[in-house]
């Protein structure tokens, strides 16, 4: 009897420690999978932190060149007091041209920050064909950004023309 009460002592205490060390092996086990939880998530918010800092670094760089570029623009287009010059200019290239000249300011938009000025006009003239072209050429060759809305060509007499133009011209 005491053998086999050995025996039951041992097995019992064997189990204890089997069923101890299985608990103990659960336990690490579930923490272990907790924290693999825990990494993968933290490597998922640094991985969207760098994407995010990455664009942000991106914005800066592509607003620094912005910057320059507009700074670029703002002097291509010219100030709305010189705008005053525009239609001297034209009348001088009509009489470089050999063309009759005539020209009014209908309406004006103001500029906003991000938008330019528009000043709508209307020119007429007359001449021949050929300085018509030359004409237009200087106009698209001038400082000023001009837009053409409408224009009207009618033959006059002795290979005359009758010109109307109705354009904007755009500031800042």
């Amino acid at each position: 009897m005491e053998l086999k009460n050995w025996i039951i002592k041992n097995i019992a205490l064997a189990g204890g420690i089997i069923l101890t060390l299985l608990i103990l092996i659960f336990l690490l086990g579930n923490n272990i999978s907790g924290r693999t939880v825990g990494i993968k998530n933290k490597n998922r918010d640094l991985a969207a932190r760098l994407h995010a800092i990455e664009s942000l670094s991106s914005l800066k760089t592509d607003a620094e060149k912005t910057a320059a570029l507009r700074g670029a623009l703002e002097n291509l287009l010219p100030a709305k007091d010189q705008l005053i010059k525009f239609s001297k200019t034209l009348e001088n290239y009509a009489k470089n041209n050999k063309m009759d000249f005539g020209f009014a300011f209908e309406s004006e938009i103001p500029g906003a920050e991000n938008t330019p000025g528009i000043n709508n006009f209307i020119l007429t003239s007359g001449g021949d064909y050929s300085n018509f072209l030359r004409f237009l050429n200087s106009i698209e060759q001038s400082k000023y950004l001009v837009k053409i809305n409408y224009l009207e060509l009618t033959e006059k007499e002795n290979s005359k023309y009758g010109i109307l133009i109705k354009g904007k011209v755009f500031s800042q």
